[in-house]
């Protein structure tokens, strides 16, 4: 039996969480010397101190006038025009960052480390063209600067300038083949080329000069999305092999199980995973959903009662429990549970359509149409989905009339719900209305132009009906 996906509800493996850059983080800038105590020295420091605390508070304004009175009485005032434009530009005037960095650039307009941190601080800011134009001045005069270069091919990714991004970050690797930031940034650079074995190689190489979780854990993420499970596993059992108690790869581990089909290896991680995690809970209700894949359910049933005993308001774990009950005949005790999840739970529209089917099931039609016309009477119940519900009710026993009934009280207050929209539109259609249930399924194209459901709909009846071809096609 089949229930849900299983990987929809695991979220441990973290298969989408970003990978942390390996470059180093940015060094913050030194304090500036005050040389012999003088009067204005000590005027200066006095001022740059009470910015640095306003600073550190939060107090921006504050800082930046302090830093403008810093200067004043400076006698060299460079490291308080970097310290200004950094503020400015965390504080997002970009123009005032801007006129800032100019100066600074024209007061060294020759110094390299100084022409570095004015673009540096522009690529920060999203100012790409000033940055990319202070880039190639300094490799102009100094080709080999291997940093700049780099700063200069990352840039042009950015800006979705490719073949330039590719041919400096190539370069760059071809001088310095035991650059590992160079191998990472051409291998991102080559995914967003769709080139996914030059990225795994460059990854490879970048792994190999150095070893960093975070790098394997992106590397292992490609090979998942290549579908080439075996090479994430061996990467994930590397990470293992070092630190046991990594939670991340021991989840990560199990959800390549799980989509591999392999649920005894997958349970065998995740029971594993329960002596190192801090979230015991999310561990045990994907090994009780993993039991129901397994059509294990009585040890499913145990799994499902003890997190409720632990925690009554895990209705996610409510509603598993009778699912399994209703897979196993117990229809009352099925119905006793999720007669117990509230309207706030997420699983609270679930939980009414399988009573609603389970109702069906016992043969109680007066049951189904007061417990889905119960739900729609009170604001803090009622959903879309269940004048869907409530309006095939009536359609499948003969009483159309009161269906559109129900789909106009639905669409007076959704008129712009797609799925409500969609499914009046197939009402419609079992009705013989074909014409209306176009005209419905085209609204719901205006709302959602690429659900392939309506698309499929109006493109079929077009093409059956032998009208407006080229448009079905």
């Amino acid at each position: 039996m089949k229930i849900l996906p299983l990987t929809c509800f695991f979220l441990l493996s973290c298969a989408s969480c970003a990978a942390t850059s390996p470059l180093p983080a940015q060094q913050p800038l030194p304090a500036p010397a005050v040389g012999k105590e003088t009067a204005d020295s000590v005027c200066a420091y006095s001022h740059f101190l009470e910015g640095k605390s306003a600073e550190a508070a939060g107090r921006l304004e504050e800082a930046r006038a302090a830093y403008e009175k810093a200067m004043a009485c400076a006698s060299d005032p460079d490291y308080l025009m970097r310290t200004m434009a950094v503020l400015l530009a965390r504080m997002e005037r970009k123009k005032e960052a801007a006129a800032w960095l100019e100066k600074i650039r024209k007061r060294h307009p020759a110094d390299s480390e100084t022409l570095t941190f004015v673009a540096d601080l522009y690529a920060d800011m999203g100012m790409t063209s000033q940055a990319g134009e202070l880039y190639r001045q300094i490799l102009a005069r100094e080709p080999e600067n291997f940093e700049v270069a780099l700063q200069l091919g990352i840039l042009y990714a950015r800006n979705r300038q490719f073949p330039q991004a590719r041919e400096m970050l190539e370069r760059l690797v071809r001088i310095d083949p035991g650059s590992q930031v160079g191998h990472y940034y051409l291998g991102k650079l080559y995914q967003e080329l769709n080139e996914p074995d030059k990225a795994v190689a460059s990854y490879g190489k970048a792994l190999a000069i150095e070893w960093s979780d975070d790098l394997a854990f992106e590397t292992a993420d490609l090979y998942e999305r290549l579908n080439r499970p075996e090479k994430a596993i061996a990467l994930y059992r590397k990470i293992l092999a070092e630190d046991p108690a990594n939670e991340r790869a021991r989840g990560a581990l199990a959800g390549v199980y799980l989509q591999q089909g392999e649920l005894d290896r997958a349970l065998a991680e995740l029971k594993e995973l329960r002596n190192y995690t801090s979230d015991l809970r999310k561990v045990d209700f994907t090994i009780g959903r993993l039991l129901i894949e397994q059509e294990r359910y009585d040890e499913a049933i145990a799994q499902f009662s003890r997190l409720l005993a632990e925690d009554p308001g895990f209705d996610a774990a409510r509603y598993l429990l009778a699912l399994i009950h209703y897979e196993k005949k117990n229809s009352k005790k099925a119905a006793e549970l999720l007669r117990q999840i509230p309207a706030g739970a997420e699983t609270y529209e679930d939980a009414t359509l399988l009573l609603g089917k389970i109702l069906e099931d016992q043969n109680d039609p007066a049951a189904v149409e007061k417990l889905y016309a119960g739900r729609l009477a009170g604001k803090s119940t009622r959903r879309p989905v269940f004048y869907v519900a409530l309006a095939s009710f009536y359609q499948e026993h003969g009483q159309p009339e009161k269906g559109q009934a129900v789909y106009a009280e639905a669409l007076s207050r959704y008129p712009d719900n797609p799925r409500v929209l969609f499914e009046h539109a197939l009402f419609l259609d079992r009705l013989a209305r074909q014409d209306e249930a176009i005209a419905e399924m085209q609204k719901v194209l205006a709302i959602e132009p690429h659900n392939p459901y309506a698309l499929n709909y109006v493109g079929y009846t077009w093409a059956d009906r032998g009208v407006n071809l080229k448009e079905a096609l």
